[in-house]
């Protein structure tokens, strides 16, 4: 990490930063009077970071827990699979506070009733929901092709 006051002027700009050691600027600790000793390696080239490697290309997705990234052809699947995950979780703490299910039956793979309730409760909120209409309609139209086969 470097330039970490440069960082902090950028509007909408969110870094994580694990360590900041602002001596590795200066040719020797003690001589502030040299010039900067900081080189560009590379850009658009593999890194390391932590123990992930880096590609070019690579999504960077930044939580509270940690930072994350992502393979370029995988992005989508995994925005889709979250936007999925995300619905389950509305529907599941929705039917926990009526009672209409236990956390045990929320908690393991659905039954056929609770899958058919889920579906229903889709189609009776796809406009409420904090995905897109299409997104909705497209996961109603995957669910029910799997359920075909």
């Amino acid at each position: 990490m470097r330039d970490i006051n440069g960082l902090k002027e950028l509007p909408n700009f969110i870094a994580f930063v694990r360590y900041y050691d602002p001596s590795h600027h200066f040719g020797r600790i003690g001589d502030e009077g040299r010039p900067l000793n900081s080189t560009m390696v590379a850009i658009n080239s593999p890194t390391r970071i932590g123990h992930a490697a880096v590609m070019p290309g690579d999504v960077v997705l930044g939580r509270d827990g940690g930072v994350m990234f992502i393979p370029p052809q995988l992005a989508e699947r995994v925005v889709q699979e979250s936007e999925r995950t995300r619905l389950h979780d509305i529907f599941g703490h929705q039917r926990l506070k009526e009672q209409k299910y236990t956390a045990g039956q929320i908690g393991r793979d659905w039954t056929p009733e609770i899958e058919a309730d889920f579906t229903q409760w889709m189609k009776d909120n796809i406009d409420k929901l904090p995905i897109s209409h299409a997104a909705v309609q497209e996961f109603l139209d995957y669910r029910a092709k799997a359920a075909k086969k």
